[in-house]
């Protein structure tokens, strides 16, 4: 899917390439209730959107992402948020932040 890719059945990760001139690490995410269909298999309900100034930042963000993601009730715990700072509640509890 270039630069996406699904992390889990219901989780996509799109990114740029670090060389692409990033300012700022970045991170954005989007849910669907109505998930947004790829394929007849492959239906996203999470979008996260990433850029990185370098290597470094990179690894640590996709570290927390797939440390977030990695499981299911994470992902239906994030996906029945109806506020972003019930999410950002939800991303705290799981980081131990």
């Amino acid at each position: 899917l270039g630069p996406c890719m699904f992390i889990t059945d219901k989780v996509v990760l799109a990114h740029a390439k670090i060389e692409d001139g990033a300012l700022n690490l970045g991170v954005n995410l989007g849910i669907f209730h109505e998930p947004i269909i790829f394929t007849e298999n492959k239906k996203c309900e999470i979008m996260i959107f990433l850029v990185a100034i370098d290597q470094e930042s990179h690894l640590k963000i996709l570290n927390d992402i797939m440390t977030i993601f990695s499981d299911k009730d994470n992902i239906n715990k994030i996906i029945e948020c109806k506020e972003k700072q019930k999410v950002i509640d939800v991303f705290n509890e799981i980081l131990d932040i």
